[in-house]
This record gives structure tokens, C-alpha cells and sequence, in this order.
């Protein structure tokens, strides 16, 4: 989503709403001084996906240091729960935006689907039952608060579960996997594709 301000840019990294903040000499001193939270936000989360998320991405204005930016482009990822809709959060985010006495434009610029996973889906328990099987211990049934492109197979019907190697660092520079939980999870999926679409294992 993209916006413009005039003149002050706000920051927004709490979960559900938009935060301003002072900027200090210590660049850790940061303290929010007006904490708001959008309007019509669900009171059941659905199982396994936490709260929904927002963070200004990038912030873009100013012609230089002793001139007041006649503008300001703020982009925010808001990460959606299943059951929101890219026109209720832009509402949510123009309610935000009047609430503080500014005025933008605010517009999407592109949405992509949540995923929510049934625990007692048959995918699940071809993937519980494969895991078991390769490594002799079950697994934790958990959600994550990140999107994912297995959101695109499951809005098109596609029974959908998420499993991957051990590892850290995912979205930051140095991003990595553990290679023998690579050829683990090779074993698994493999063995989960043949228990779910009734193959013999080879």
C-alpha cells in the first residue's frame, strides 16, 4: 500500500495499528506517544495465524536537510488474517489517517490471499504420519506470522500444508538452511505425497 503525508511521516510497527514516534540521538530511544488502533478489528483470530501485522516498509520525501518535505511516500506491508479484505484494511488505514487530523492518499498496490490450515485436514495427517515415520518424532502443529505463496495454491482449492528444513535468518540478509534437514525434508515430502494421494512407497 502506498500513501502521501504532509509534512510528518508516522512510523507504524505494532501489530493492528499506527504508532508515532519521536526520532532521538540515540537511535534506540524511540517512544511511542499516541498508540491507535484501526476500527473493526475481528476478536476471533482463527487458529494457528496470531494477529495480523503492519510495518511501514519504506519512507520516501524531503529535497534536503534544512527544507520541511512538502510531502512524504510511506509503503506499509499489512499482513491480513483470513476473513479480511484488502478494501476493509484500506478503510482501516484511511480511519487511521483521519483520526490524527492528516490528510494522503491512500491506495493498494498489490494483495495477496492468507492461508489457514484445517489441523484436521487429510494433508496434515499424511504430513504428520510422514514426519513421524522419518525422523520418530511428531511434529509441532504451529502457524507463522509471515505470508507465504502456499497461500495461492490453497485459495485455488488445493489441499495446503506448510513444512520446511531447520534453519534462521528467514527475510534478513543472511538467510540459511541446515543441509541434513534438507534431505529430511525431501524424505518427508515425499513420503507425505504418497500417503495422500494413495501411492505405495518407493
Amino acid at each position: 500500500m502506498g500513501g502521501h503525508r504532509n509534512p510528518r511521516p508516522r512510523g507504524a510497527r505494532e501489530p493492528l495499528g499506527l504508532r508515532r514516534e519521536r526520532h532521538c540521538q540515540d537511535e534506540e530511544d524511540h517512544r511511542s506517544t499516541r498508540p491507535i488502533r484501526p476500527a473493526g478489528v475481528a476478536k476471533q483470530k482463527p487458529p494457528f495465524n496470531g494477529s495480523a501485522s503492519q510495518h511501514c516498509s519504506l519512507i520516501q520525501g524531503g529535497s534536503g536537510l534544512s527544507t520541511c518535505a512538502e510531502e512524504c511516500t510511506l509503503k506499509v506491508e499489512r499482513r491480513t488474517l483470513p476473513g479480511e479484505t484488502p478494501e476493509r484494511v484500506l478503510e482501516e488505514l484511511e480511519e487511521v489517517i483521519r483520526s490524527t487530523g492528516e490528510q494522503a492518499h491512500v491506495r493498494v498496490l498489490l494483495d495477496r490471499p492468507p492461508l489457514s490450515c484445517d489441523a484436521n485436514a487429510k494433508i496434515v495427517a499424511s504430513l504428520r504420519e510422514a514426519v513421524i515415520s522419518v525422523t520418530a518424532e511428531a511434529p509441532e502443529i504451529a502457524g507463522v506470522g509471515y505470508w507465504m505463496d502456499a497461500a495461492l495454491f490453497a485459495a485455488a482449492g488445493i489441499p495446503t500444508a506448510n513444512y520446511g528444513p531447520s534453519g534462521a535468518g528467514t527475510h534478513e540478509a543472511v538467510e540459511w538452511v541446515a543441509l541434513d534437514s534438507v534431505v529430511t525434508c525431501a524424505q518427508v515430502l515425499v513420503k507425505t505425497a504418497s500417503s495422500f494421494c494413495g501411492r505405495q512407497q518407493f
